[in-house]
């Protein structure tokens, strides 16, 4: 997505960003997800994704927050809960989860 990469769409980059943190290039698939910020874009599924990138960075604080963010933009996207309810069960927030698992409704 850089000056001299071919154009893409946001599904593209999207894609392209989740290929890289399935495939354990968390730096990269970061990259991709700032360069679509600055450039204006976001979606629930960026978030999502940012969100799972600072899972692995183990930084749940912040997970929480992106997932919290992409449930919000998105109240369909059962990954963004799930995600969230995840991370307050292993922090022992169990009422906080058991909030977030009746606003997700799943």
């Amino acid at each position: 997505m850089g000056a001299d990469a071919t154009p893409v769409t946001p599904d593209q980059a999207l894609a392209l960003a989740e290929g890289l943190l399935k495939s354990g290039h968390i730096a990269q698939a970061a990259s991709i997800l700032e360069q679509m910020a600055a450039q204006g874009y976001e979606s629930a599924r960026r978030l999502l994704l940012l969100g799972r990138i600072a899972q692995r960075q183990s930084r749940p604080d912040e997970a929480a927050r992106l997932f919290h963010a992409a449930g919000e933009a998105d109240p369909a996207m059962d990954e963004a809960h799930a995600g969230l309810i995840g991370i307050l069960e292993a922090q022992g927030n169990y009422e906080q989860a058991a909030v977030a698992v009746r606003r997700a409704r799943i």
